[in-house]
């Protein structure tokens, strides 16, 4: 997840559309697991990142058009 992260911010910082797929990618696998250590309220937080990921990837491929 860590390695992905770092992927999807440098791809972020070149202003590539696939970086919010990335983003999408580490929320989907960061909250099972921290789900399943009982960190809920940090599963929480990883769906609202999964839902501002979401609405970051469409409003760029909106913008590419």
């Amino acid at each position: 997840i860590a390695v992905l992260s770092i992927a999807a911010q440098i791809l972020q910082s070149r202003r590539n559309w696939e970086c919010w797929v990335l983003w999408i990618i580490v929320d989907l696998l960061a909250i099972p697991l921290f789900a399943m250590k009982g960190l809920w309220l940090t599963a929480s937080l990883y769906c609202v990142f999964l839902a501002l990921s979401a609405w970051g990837l469409i409003d760029w491929l909106k913008a590419r058009e």
